[in-house]
């Protein structure tokens, strides 16, 4: 069913390469952008788990190091109650350092009862969430990038 939804809707869905896991299919536009994964880690796992995992690019790394401590506590901490409010979870990773890396956003979702509108209001919580985030440091940091965009 998860795999007919997202092609039904005319995404590209793929099983990712060496995926160990019971289910693992990941979702994309057909014109590319940003990858949602939907994972079922074990035959008895009862949920499936949505995930999107942004890479930070370099430049942006670089711009929030730039930042003033205090500023750029500020602006990671947005960030993160601004991808709380979709009702996901999220990592910056590492979690031991100022600037994140990447950032891992995941939604839980029970199988049970998992129909179509379910697994699409679940799954867009968490897409919409990760490209808050990009457009976010997109739009801030432009002027590092001069006016391309690493993330869409």
């Amino acid at each position: 069913m998860i795999m007919d939804v997202f092609k039904r809707l005319g995404l590209t869905v793929t099983i990712p390469p060496g995926a160990k896991e019971a289910f693992r299919v990941a979702t994309q536009p057909p014109n590319g952008g940003p990858i949602v994964e939907v994972i079922r880690p074990t035959p008895e796992a009862d949920f499936y788990i949505i995930a999107m995992g942004i890479a930070v690019a370099k430049e942006h790394q670089d711009a929030l190091r730039s930042l003033p401590p205090e500023r750029r506590r500020e602006f990671l901490l947005r960030l993160k109650k601004d991808i709380l409010r979709y009702e996901v979870d999220m990592a910056f990773l590492p979690p031991d350092k100022e600037v994140p890396e990447a950032v891992q956003v995941t939604r839980l979702v029970f199988a049970d009862g998992l129909d179509p509108n379910r697994l699409l209001d679940n799954y867009y919580k968490v897409r919409n969430a990760g490209l808050d985030f990009m457009i976010t440091l997109a739009d801030t940091f432009r002027d590092v990038q001069k006016g391309r965009t690493t993330y869409l």
